[in-house]
């Protein structure tokens, strides 16, 4: 393996870009700039993970990016009071993706509210995208192993060298080059 190889491999590995390498509490900081998009599908099944024995979720927004627009505040007066709602969105959501994500909830609890934003786009995706914003985790998909999930993301950070070496520079220096 050349050098720039290793060096790649290395920065993927410490500084985790897509977020699939650690654990995070939190994945987004509020007010805080994002260089290189994360997979919202992924991230709201490890925010399922780690915060349902908190929260006790048993409703649940379902389906693409514009399913953001059902905020909790507009749902809820429909619902009962001891209702407590979470996204369980993704980008460019598939129907694959959300039949995944019902059946891995209702493996752990019972789902009481669904709210399911079906847009033409949806119906259509029948299969794990195997795109960094949109693929499920190994968690939900019996096909996908959890090294193929860290080949596919590697891979997808070394395709474009220059997004590498530009995000590194910024991890490393905090600034943005033009």
């Amino acid at each position: 393996m050349s050098l720039p190889v290793v060096i790649i491999c290395l920065a993927y590995l410490i500084m985790d870009p897509f977020k699939v390498v650690y654990d995070y509490d939190i994945y987004c900081a509020p007010g805080s700039p994002s260089y290189i998009s994360i997979n919202r599908s992924m991230v709201s099944q490890k925010m399922f993970d780690k915060y349902h024995d908190f929260y006790h979720w048993n409703s649940y927004v379902f389906g693409g990016s514009r399913s953001l627009y059902f905020r909790h505040d507009i749902w809820q007066p429909y619902l009962d009071d001891t209702c407590s709602i979470t996204h369980m969105d993704g980008f460019n959501e598939s129907l694959y993706s959300v039949y995944h994500k019902i059946k891995y909830i209702n493996g752990k609890t019972p789902i009481d509210n669904a709210l399911l934003c079906i847009d033409e786009d949806l119906l259509y995706k029948t299969v794990n995208e195997l795109e960094p914003l949109s693929c499920i985790t190994p968690d939900l998909d019996p096909n996908f192993s959890y090294f193929e999930q860290q080949t596919f993301y590697l891979s997808a950070f070394m395709r474009k060298p220059l997004v590498a070496i530009a995000y590194t520079y910024y991890r490393l220096s905090g600034k943005v080059k033009p």
